[in-house]
């Protein structure tokens, strides 16, 4: 996201413009001060680097894992980054590794980066092509799979079917995603959690509300009781059942005055925590004036049902 930098330097080189490649700063996470500007050529140079370094020197998985998030993280907020900036270090990161053997699970990391960035940027057949490949990797070399990846890519296919209006293929990646999950990790992890509110949000997309309320409501329960009332997971958990409140036909005035509720203690909380330019926090807003606009049109109907009847009480009949 580029505008609005004058006087900002890259927290990485201090420059405001980078001494090789001359591009400008840009600035695509959750840091919304005076920080997170930076030179997409500094982002991917630095995971570069680092990531190299801790194959190098025989890394255990959760060093690894930290210099991987450079590739899709800012390292001040720990946010994953969005937009534009996402893509261009998803093309990065698969340039870097496409020199490698199929099976090398490095390749696969780059190729779901790939196929996400691309989907922040919505060329949601681009990424479903790079889903593929990485499926049909998987397909003829089984032993070599990595069921995280396997799960990512299965978010990533699903996200994009549904933004293509594949609602019903969308449902059945989700349903896949979430049994692997439930095989892979047991029913409290928090990828677990995720992934049942991926398949609710399909499931809503389709009309299946009674399934979709019944599998958030125990979710977000649960979720809340394992990993808190402000974790990723339970937010976007309670954020989908808001959603589920003002989407069913069936609604009453009470669900869209607790969708209503639930969205704007989001909404705060998104803008303290990430700004309110964030797309995130855009999103809510969104959700929030969607469900303000249903409770309206609600009492509307209401006002105007009661207004009738109280005419045909009072009229004579012939």
């Amino acid at each position: 996201m580029r505008g609005g930098h004058e006087g900002q330097t890259c927290y990485i080189c201090t420059e405001a413009v980078h001494w090789k490649t001359k591009e400008g700063l840009v600035r695509g996470c959750a840091c919304h001060t005076t920080e997170g500007f930076v030179h997409v050529s500094c982002l991917l140079e630095q995971a570069k680097i680092l990531v190299a370094e801790a194959e190098e020197n025989n890394l255990d998985d959760k060093a690894m894992d930290e210099r991987w998030e450079l590739w899709f993280a800012c390292n001040l907020c720990e946010q994953g980054y969005h937009g534009v900036v996402r893509c261009a270090l998803g093309w990065a990161c698969w340039k870097t590794y496409l020199g490698r053997p199929e099976t090398d699970q490095v390749l696969g990391l780059a190729m779901s980066l790939l196929a996400d960035g691309l989907l922040k940027v919505k060329n949601c057949k681009g990424a479903l092509e790079v889903c593929e490949v990485y499926l049909d990797t998987c397909r003829r070399y089984p032993e070599s799979e990595d069921i995280d990846e396997t799960i990512d890519i299965y978010t990533i296919q699903s996200n994009c079917l549904s933004k293509l209006g594949m609602h019903s293929n969308a449902l059945e990646v989700d349903r896949r995603a979430y049994k692997l999950s439930i095989e892979e990790y047991g029913d409290s992890a928090s990828t677990t959690f995720t992934h049942a509110n991926n398949l609710a949000c399909s499931l809503i997309n389709l009309g299946l509300y009674s399934e979709a309320k019944t599998l958030l409501y125990k979710s977000l329960k649960e979720c809340i009781c394992e990993h808190g009332d402000e974790h990723y997971t339970s937010l976007r958990l309670r954020e989908t059942s808001a959603q589920l409140l003002y989407k069913d036909p069936e609604a009453t005035e009470d669900d869209l005055l607790e969708a209503e509720a639930m969205l704007g203690g989001l909404v705060q909380f998104s803008r303290q925590r990430y700004g309110a330019n964030y797309p995130g926090t855009v999103q809510l807003q969104t959700f929030l004036d969607r469900a303000k606009l249903l409770l309206k049109l609600f009492r509307a109907r209401a006002a105007r049902a009661a207004s009738r009847a109280v005419q045909d009480a009072e009229t004579p009949v012939a």
